[in-house]
């Protein structure tokens, strides 16, 4: 999913991507999984220090970034441009957009009406 938000007291707008790719590109940058770190205690969660790096990674995706090249030291310099709460304020769009691809978006359609009369 691709959403634009606006982020910090000046309102810039941020692109935000998320695919079956996150979870892949949050582990080659972050050394960890995300997957595990979202699942606390039996239950899907995201614990608000990974909320940041999440947002990071889903930002350099919608950027169409060489992700081979996305390290963490960039991470630091994004997130030195932030405020405090900055991306804490918009975590539960983050989130959003990160589990819009895991949960679907209608109910799925009933097959067939009916037996066929014959």
């Amino acid at each position: 999913m691709y959403k634009e938000l606006e982020v910090g007291g000046d309102k810039r707008k941020i692109a935000f991507l998320s695919n079956g790719l996150t979870p892949l590109f949050y582990k080659q940058v972050f050394k960890t999984d995300l997957l595990k770190a979202l699942n606390e205690n039996g239950e899907f969660s995201l614990a608000s220090d990974k909320i940041p790096e999440l947002g990071f990674i889903m930002m350099k995706q919608a950027e169409k970034a060489d992700m081979t090249k996305v390290n963490y030291e960039g991470y630091l310099e994004w997130l030195s441009g932030f405020e405090p709460l900055d991306l804490t304020l918009v975590s539960p769009e983050i989130t959003d957009i990160y589990f819009s691809n895991s949960i679907p978006s209608e109910e799925p359609k009933k097959k067939g009406r009916g037996k066929a009369k014959g």
